[in-house]
């Protein structure tokens, strides 16, 4: 994602970001006025797939300058990520449920409907139900928790369930293999995996893991 303008440090803009949540509305301006550019390119990619619909590029741009305003007021100056980084989904979430919204008030809203770029309506709905930057930091957060908890208790584990645990949270190497590549893997049937599984689950949900959050995406 390029930088709307690079001749401004992170401090500088960190500055900005905290004059504009204190209700300065110069520095909102300011922040606005930075990364219109970076507005106008979402809502003019959006519009051109769907020139058939009468959405209008200035209403676009309005949303995703609102999208912007929200993320300029919830952004957590603590962090080191750019604005922009933290912004984007805020922006795109925004324009993306305008057309929404536009396309059912118009009665165009039918999900396998083709757009002249060859995508379809259900790929526009889809992109408003992303999980915001909190939430996929909450998610991302649990997930964590869960997975050393996990680690914590493989003592109480057998050989064989340690090792299809391993293989299935993908605790050695990131991947995350499916019931059915683990059963490929230990030359085993899919229903003496499923066993295996259940019987993980049991002794570490008794040693107290809470398996409400899944680590499996």
């Amino acid at each position: 994602m390029s930088e709307i303008n690079p001749t401004m440090s992170a401090d500088e803009e960190k500055m900005l970001i905290q004059k504009a949540q204190n209700n300065d509305s110069k520095a909102m301006n300011k922040l606005l006025f930075m990364h219109r550019k970076y507005i106008y390119k979402v809502a003019r990619d959006k519009i051109k797939k769907y020139k058939n619909c009468n959405i209008e590029i200035s209403d676009l741009f309005t949303e995703g300058s609102i999208g912007l305003i929200t993320a300029i007021q919830k952004f957590d100056l603590s962090r080191e990520n750019k604005l922009l980084t933290y912004a984007s989904w805020y922006i795109n979430q925004k324009i993306t449920s305008y057309i929404v919204n536009e396309l059912s008030s118009q009665n165009k809203l039918s999900l396998d409907a083709e757009n002249k770029n060859g995508g379809i309506l259900l790929d526009t709905i889809s992109d408003t139900k992303m999980q915001s930057p909190e939430a996929q930091a909450e998610e991302q957060n649990a997930k964590l928790v869960l997975r050393q908890s996990i680690i914590e208790h493989m003592n109480i584990l057998t050989e064989k369930e340690r090792r299809v645990l391993t293989l299935k949270y993908g605790l050695e190497n990131g991947r995350q293999m499916t019931s059915s590549e683990i059963k490929d893997e230990l030359k085993c049937s899919r229903a003496a995996v499923r066993d295996i599984e259940l019987s993980i689950r049991f002794k570490l949900e008794k040693a107290g893991v809470d398996f409400n959050l899944k680590l499996t995406n």
